[in-house]
């Protein structure tokens, strides 16, 4: 059974997916069998500039900032718990284990 993944092939700039400024794509391709999985959107130097100041403007105008440091390390706790949980998931769904996974 094939298993389809939707997921946005932009980049995501500010929350929100955009094209990459001269709109250059690049193939990523399923090591399995030499397909393109999907083109992806390729960022240049404008792009990774507007991604900074997007994430400056987030910080300083944001929550972020004005948390406490305790409060900062629970928030990337938690994200890093659902990282590895989904990442775990995404293992065993593909049918290859996590412990091999890591290694």
């Amino acid at each position: 059974m094939s298993k389809t993944i939707d997921f946005s092939t932009q980049l995501v700039i500010g929350g929100r997916p955009v094209p990459g400024v001269e709109g250059k794509t690049f193939d990523t391709i399923n090591p399995a069998n030499g397909k393109v999985l999907a083109s992806i959107a390729e960022a240049n130097s404008d792009d990774v500039n507007n991604a900074v100041s997007a994430a400056r403007k987030a910080f300083e105008q944001g929550p972020w900032s004005k948390m406490a440091p305790a409060d900062r390390k629970k928030n990337f706790i938690a994200i890093c718990y659902c990282c590895r949980s989904s990442f775990r998931r995404t293992c065993h769904d593909g049918g290859d284990g996590s412990r091999q996974a890591y290694h």
